[in-house]
């Protein structure tokens, strides 16, 4: 799928036969002996790397310090200056 085409290629639009020829797989039995080791090798075991997790007072500090929450949150406390009520709790 990396050929010179100038136009771009998306893998879920590429038809099946192609990405069997293209990794040189047979349909019917799979990859050979040979070939699964010599994948694993190169491109090591097909696992996910388990990541640290986020806390959630990260996660919210996330989200509050957004520039437009920001401007939200100092529009709202404005408006409660102003006494304008039904603006500043919409």
């Amino acid at each position: 799928m990396q050929g010179n085409n100038k136009e771009k290629q998306y893998w879920h639009t590429t038809p099946n036969s192609r990405i069997l020829d293209e990794f040189n797989v047979i349909p019917e039995s799979g990859l050979s002996t040979d070939e699964a080791a010599s994948r694993l090798r190169e491109f090591g075991p097909n696992e996910l790397i388990e990541q640290k997790t986020r806390s959630i007072f990260k996660i919210l500090w996330a989200q509050f310090t957004e520039t437009m929450v920001l401007i939200l949150i100092i529009a709202a406390i404005v408006s409660l200056f102003l006494q304008h009520w039904l603006e500043a709790f919409s």
